[in-house]
């Protein structure tokens, strides 16, 4: 039955995503701010850009189960007209050990070591957001998730995704269209 499905959905939604965000942000000092750039952002996949420097970071990540993580995993975001940008530095004192397998475009990345970033827009009331999920190697998943629906991975976001593996962490630097999302960025959005 559609309507239980689109309840079951909406459900599981609030409970994972929601609750843990107004969990997440009760622990957070101050919120991340996105910071404009006057310029596109170079992604090479180190966050060398020199516009990275001046933007505003946060670490203290939890498990799902609310547990503060092994490593601290650092993230930043920018953003122009046209882009948002994303940059996650995961702490990994053995990158040797790291699962991770060249998948095709919206493999199973979340089977390997992998960043996965939702986004979501407030104003479509929950109604639609999105999965970005990218392993050591620069495997991308990307898929749109509405009320109804399992996923849609036969979406794309234009993504530019650039990794790097250096001796005690891995990097992800990317660079993801709003056009992409249906959506466009303006100062004080949320």
């Amino acid at each position: 039955d559609t309507a239980a499905k689109i309840k079951e959905e909406i459900a599981f939604f609030a409970f994972y995503w929601v609750q843990n965000l107004q969990e997440y942000k009760a622990r957070q000092k101050p919120a991340l701010s996105a910071q404009r750039v006057a310029r596109p952002v170079v992604i090479s996949g180190h966050g060398d850009d020199p516009q990275w420097r001046n933007a505003e970071a946060i670490a203290d990540f939890h498990t799902p189960s609310n547990e503060a993580a092994k490593y601290e995993t650092g993230f930043k975001i920018l953003f122009d007209d046209e882009n948002f940008y994303l940059l996650v530095e995961a702490l990994e004192p053995e990158t040797d050990k790291l699962v991770m397998r060249s998948r095709p475009r919206d493999g199973n990345v979340w089977e390997d070591d992998d960043i996965e970033i939702f986004l979501y827009a407030p104003e479509l009331r929950h109604q639609v957001y999105w999965q970005f999920a990218v392993n050591p190697l620069g495997s991308i998943f990307d898929s749109e998730w509405r009320p109804g629906m399992n996923g849609n991975a036969a979406f794309n976001a234009e993504m530019e995704v650039k990794t790097a593996i250096l001796q005690d962490r891995w990097i992800a630097e990317m660079q993801i269209p709003v056009k992409s999302l249906g959506a466009r960025l303006v100062d004080g959005s949320r």
